[in-house]
């Protein structure tokens, strides 16, 4: 099942990195069609996994893990863009970024010492990244389970 996940992973973290620097050169936000990568890219992947892997059943509980799987592995990719952005590719724009945002969290209640620069170093870049790839896996997965399950 990983060296599954892994492959879909891969080829939709670097769907979703493409469609990243697109957004960046054009500058526009193509959030919709990023969200619609994602879910479809978990449904088309689980549904695949199943057909070809898994003798076309699957329960619940296979299609979520597999699903949170997945998920790692594309935001595993997306945090090592993520970091090569914030480094090499525009510095001075996440920088900019990461000031409003921090302002936006001071405004709200947050103190400056709890906020931290998750593109700080690489292992904390993928780290963060997996971190929120197991929670909007699990989050995703949750619901497109109910639609690939096959029993």
């Amino acid at each position: 099942m990983v060296k599954v996940a892994a492959s879909y992973g891969l080829i939709l973290g670097l769907s979703l990195t493409v469609l990243s620097l697109v957004e960046h050169v054009l500058n526009i936000s193509l959030i919709f069609i990023t969200i619609l990568i994602f879910v479809g890219g978990i449904v088309y992947s689980t549904i695949s996994y199943r057909e070809i892997y898994l003798e076309r059943v699957i329960s619940y509980g296979k299609s979520l893990l597999f699903g949170i799987v997945l998920s790692m592995f594309i935001f595993l990719i997306l945090g090592m863009y993520g970091y090569t952005f914030a480094s090499f590719i525009d510095p001075v724009g996440y920088k900019e970024r990461l000031n409003e945002a921090i302002l936006i969290m001071q405004n709200s209640g947050f103190q400056s010492t709890n906020i931290s620069d998750p593109m700080s170093d690489p292992v904390t870049a993928v780290l963060s990244y997996s971190f929120l790839g197991l929670l909007v896996g699990l989050l995703v997965s949750s619901v497109t389970s109910i639609f690939t399950k096959k029993i």
